[in-house]
Parts: structure tokens; sequence; C-alpha cells
């Protein structure tokens, strides 16, 4: 039995970026396959980076009298938000390894793995990815399997430099498959790496609604307190209408679960209110509402699993291919809507048709297994 390991964006406190981890890690298990999820991290701060981050803070508290602090640039500040999500992470996502820092430590992977399979989310955009030759698994010996699952540049207009367009060309002339998540990775692989790649599912999807509930229910989650789920990263006056428009069509309660981290500066009186919640409440958002509106990839995603109405909010700066991809693939391109002028009575109660919606996605998901098992080599399916 192969052992193979799995490398995504280091594991802190984004749902779906967790969550894609559990699945692709549940989904290898239950065909068979002997795993470990690579803890990986940026290295820690030096002191001297730690030094200068606290100095500006104490010259805005005593020479500004500013009471707010920018903490969120801090490797202690992380922990402490992630505390709920890490916890998920280090008893769900297993095994895990210890964490992992640099290229000599993943080095060391190469003494127990067969082979690893990085991805999914937006390991392969050039601003997102700790570093590049990492996703590109510059670290692994050449006889070791490679394989890109789902893997995401995260925008429409990519822009590599020279030294990262080498990298990348070097390293996936060793791969033994490559894979991406929007269907316009296609052309990025063919145009700049010279490379063909298949397009497949989102891991998330390869799980159905009841391996969410299942684990929700074991945490006892509470009911959500509300029936409209609004899962926004970016709140401004175009999510905001939305919101309001719909709970006002509908008769329903928004609510929340995230993180009220701001951009810049917070008041130190009220950090608990930046801790990420659980990310079992976060599904069980999912399992109470009655509408979704989201501006985020994996809210739209899990709004599909859950087969829940949802309104896709375009989040221009975070990349739109990710959602249109998303979308015509369930011929759902309606929802994404960019201006509140288009939320209409007609859009919110559009009818969806998810028996067609569920066919696509089986049919998609034994594409994406069968790339999963033929790639890898072995097919030891259990279900």
């Amino acid at each position: 039995m192969k052992k193979i390991g799995i490398l995504t964006l280091p594991l802190w406190n984004n749902y779906g970026g967790i969550l894609q981890t559990y699945a692709l890690n549940y989904k290898l298990k239950s065909l068979g396959y002997e795993t470990l999820v690579i803890d990986y991290k940026k290295l820690p701060q030096s002191k001297v980076e730690i030094a200068k981050i606290h100095s500006k803070n104490w010259i805005k508290k005593y020479l500004f009298k500013n009471k707010t602090w920018n903490l969120s640039q801090t490797d202690s500040f992380r922990s402490y938000v992630s505390s709920n999500t890490r916890g998920f992470v280090e008893s769900e996502l297993t095994p895990l390894s210890s964490p992992v820092f640099g290229k000599d430590e993943l080095s060391e992977m190469n003494d127990i793995l067969d082979g690893v399979i990085v991805g999914s989310d937006q390991v392969w955009r050039p601003d997102y990815a700790p570093s590049w030759g990492t996703y590109f698994l510059d670290f692994l010996e050449p006889s070791k399997l490679r394989i890109s699952y789902s893997a995401s540049f995260g925008k429409e207009n990519v822009k590599f430099t020279e030294a990262q367009l080498v990298v990348a060309r070097k390293e996936l002339c060793k791969f033994d498959a490559i894979s991406v998540r929007e269907k316009n990775g296609l052309d990025i692989v063919k145009e700049n790496f010279g490379f063909k790649a298949e397009h497949i599912l989102d891991p998330t999807l390869l799980l159905d609604k009841e391996d969410y509930e299942s684990i929700v229910d074991k945490y006892k989650e509470p009911k959500s307190c509300g029936n409209l789920f609004t899962y926004i990263l970016d709140h401004n006056e175009t999510s905001e209408i939305i919101i309001n428009k719909v709970s006002n069509e509908m008769n329903l309660n928004s609510f929340e679960v995230n993180s009220k981290i701001p951009k810049v500066d917070i008041d130190l009186n009220k950090i608990d209110g930046h801790v990420y919640p659980r990310v079992t409440k976060w599904l069980k958002a999912f399992v109470d509402a009655e509408y979704v509106i989201a501006d985020s990839f994996h809210g739209c995603v899990f709004s599909i699993i859950f087969n829940k109405p949802f309104i896709a909010v375009g989040n221009k700066q975070r990349g739109l291919t990710r959602f249109t991809s998303l979308l015509e693939t369930f011929d759902l391109t309606s929802r994404l809507v960019l201006e509140p002028s288009q939320i209409t009575e007609e859009l919110i109660n559009y009818e969806f048709d998810w028996d067609k919606i569920n066919k696509i996605r089986h049919f998609k998901r034994k594409e994406s297994i069968d790339f999963l098992t033929s790639a890898i080599g072995e097919q030891n399916e259990k279900d």
C-alpha cells in the first residue's frame, strides 16, 4: 500500500482550505490508501520582524494615544485566533505530521512517503504560496510519485516571473498527473508551462452532505442563530444591500459564522471576538440555513453540497474565475451577482433543480476519483 502525503496551503483558519484537506484525506483513506497530512507552515517570524511590528504599535499607543493595535501580522496573534480551527486540524486531519518548516524539513518526507499530492486550494497562486517551488514538489526525490489534485491559480490574469516559470516547467515535467480546479487553469498550464492538465472537482465535493453532518453531530453543535447564512469575507455596501434585500424578501434572519478580524487594527480589549469559530459551527450553519449568501468559493460549494438556495456575490479582488468555473459546471451561472441592481424577486426565488445538480456532481465526482486512483496507480476502493 502506498503512503501518500497531502500538501496544501498552511492550515490555520481558512474554513474552505481546512475542509478541502479533510475531504481529500477522508476520501483517500476510504479508497484504501495510507495518508499523511503535511502540516507545512511558513518559517516563524524573526525577533527583528516581531520587534518592528510591536514598535509601530507602541508608537501609536503612547505618542498618538491610539488604543488599537495591528496584531494581524504576528504569529502569536494568528495562533490565538486560530485556536478553534487548529483544534479541528489536529483532531480530524489525521494522521497529521509534526509542524514542517522549510525545504530541509520537507525533504525528510522522502524517508516516509511514496509520493505527495499537492492541492487543492490556491497552491499555484504566486502571491498566496509561501514558497513557490515547494508547491511544485521540488523537495521530492526523482522516484517519488507527484500529483496535483485540483490545484488552483485563483484568478483570471495570473502573472509569473521568469524565475517562477523556470521552476514550474522544471518540476511539472516530473509529475505523474496534473489536475486543476478551474477550467481556465487548463489554459494556464498549457500556455505557460507546456503541459496538459485535467479539470476536476474541489475535494470537498467528493463527499456527501451526510459525511459533513456526521462530524457536526460528533461535536454536538447547537442550532444556528438564524436561517439566512451570510458568509462574506469582504464586507462592503454591495453585500449589505444584497443581504437586506434577500432578508426582507424571504422574511429570514441573517447570521454569520466568522472571525471579526478587521483589515488593520483591533482593540486589545475585544480580542476574543477575533477568534475564529469552530469548523463544525461553520458547517452547522449550512445544515440550518434556508438560504445562503457568500462571496467565498467554498461558501458556494457547500451551498451546493447541502442543496441550499444561494447567491454568489462576485469578489473580483479574490478572483472571479473561481466562481464562474464552479457555477458553469453546475449550470448555475445566474447565481453570480456583481451589483445590487441584479437582485430581483425572480433571482431570489429561483427554483434550483437539485436533482440535475446532484447528478452532475455524482458524474464529476466519479471522474475525479478515477483521476486519483489512476494517478496513484493502486485501486483499493472500499466504498
